[in-house]
C-alpha cells in the first residue's frame, strides 16, 4: 500500500464509520508520544515517571481499540477525516511544523525510568523516520497528517483540530 492509499483507506473507513480501522490505521504513539515527553517535563519532578506511564499507558490502550479512547479521540477525529474533499502532498514547511508538533524532545527529565527513556526514544527515532506529509483539504482548511514509514497515519494527538470541537 503506498502512503496515498494508506490516507485514502483511512478516509474510506471513516466515511464507512468504521472506528475500529481508523484507530487501526493511527500510529497512537507516534501520534502521542510528544505531548506526553513535553507534557511530563513541565510537572513537578516527583510526578513525572507516574505522568509518564499514564500518557504511554494510554498509547497502549489505543493500540487495544479502547472504547473510551475510541470515543473521546477516534470518533472525533474519524469525523474529520470522513470530511476530506482532496488530499495534497504538503508543502516543505507544511512538513517540518507537523514532525516538529510530533518530534519527541531529547532532553527528557531523569526521574523517567529507564523503560520509558527508551521508549520514547524509541518513538523520536520513528518520527525522524517520517517522510510523507500530506494536508487534508476539508472546507477551508488544510490539516496536515504523515504517514509513517509503517504505513500508519499520525498527528499530534493534541491539535484539536483533529480530535476536539470544530
Amino acid at each position: 500500500m503506498t502512503t496515498l492509499e494508506t490516507l485514502r483507506s483511512a478516509v474510506a473507513a471513516a466515511r464507512a464509520g468504521d472506528l475500529a480501522t481508523v484507530s487501526a490505521l493511527v500510529d497512537w504513539g507516534v501520534s502521542g508520544a510528544g505531548l506526553i515527553a513535553a507534557a511530563v517535563s513541565e510537572l513537578r519532578p516527583e510526578i513525572r515517571q507516574r505522568s509518564a506511564s499514564s500518557g504511554l499507558g494510554e498509547i497502549d490502550r489505543a493500540v487495544l481499540g479502547d472504547p473510551e479512547i475510541t470515543e473521546v479521540m477516534v470518533r472525533p477525529f474519524a469525523a474529520r477525516l470522513a470530511m476530506t474533499r482532496d488530499i495534497r502532498p504538503a508543502s516543505p514547511e507544511v512538513r517540518e511544523t507537523l514532525i516538529a508538533a510530533l518530534r519527541v524532545r531529547e532532553d527528557l527529565p531523569p526521574e523517567l525510568s529507564p523503560e520509558q527513556v527508551v521508549r520514547l526514544a524509541e518513538f523520536r527515532a520513528q518520527v525522524e523516520a517520517i517522510e510523507d506529509v500530506f494536508v487534508l483539504v476539508i472546507d477551508a482548511e488544510e490539516l496536515p497528517i504523515a504517514v509513517t514509514p509503517r504505513n500508519t497515519i499520525a498527528f499530534p494527538a493534541g491539535d484539536e483540530r483533529m480530535t476536539g470541537e470544530w
